[in-house]
């Protein structure tokens, strides 16, 4: 049986695709487009990486870093920012997030994804 790593992906933007397009077959990916849809999604679910759009409010934000923090029992659960250039307004929270934080863009190729993902999971060992 095959063994899936969940991502939740917190994306107002129905219409962006990537970088979550890279997103190969060994996750199990779970979408939702507002902050609140998300933070149910984090309290009914067990996710391994969490994507969240720099589209949001700073307090909505924050609020689902409280979350993922909260959630997180033995160690941080990886968060990857993605900034959506189509929005005019990006908010990027400073924070180290433990080494285990990064940023992504709509622009983003499939190397600069893998590049991210692998930091921060290599992070975990």
């Amino acid at each position: 049986m095959k063994s899936f790593l969940t991502a939740l992906i917190i994306e107002p933007n129905d219409k962006l695709i990537v970088p979550y397009t890279y997103l190969d077959d060994s996750y199990s990916i779970i979408r939702k487009s507002s902050a609140r849809e998300g933070l149910t999604a984090l309290f009914t679910n067990r996710v391994d990486i969490v994507f969240i759009s720099a589209s949001f409010p700073p307090n909505k934000t924050l609020s689902i870093l409280e979350t993922i923090k909260n959630k997180s029992k033995t160690k941080l659960i990886p968060v990857v920012v993605v900034v959506d250039f189509t929005n005019r307004l990006n908010f990027i929270p400073g924070t180290t997030w433990g080494g285990k934080i990064g940023v992504l863009d709509s622009f983003a190729n499939e190397a600069q994804f893998v590049v991210v993902t692998d930091r921060i999971f290599r992070l975990m060992l």
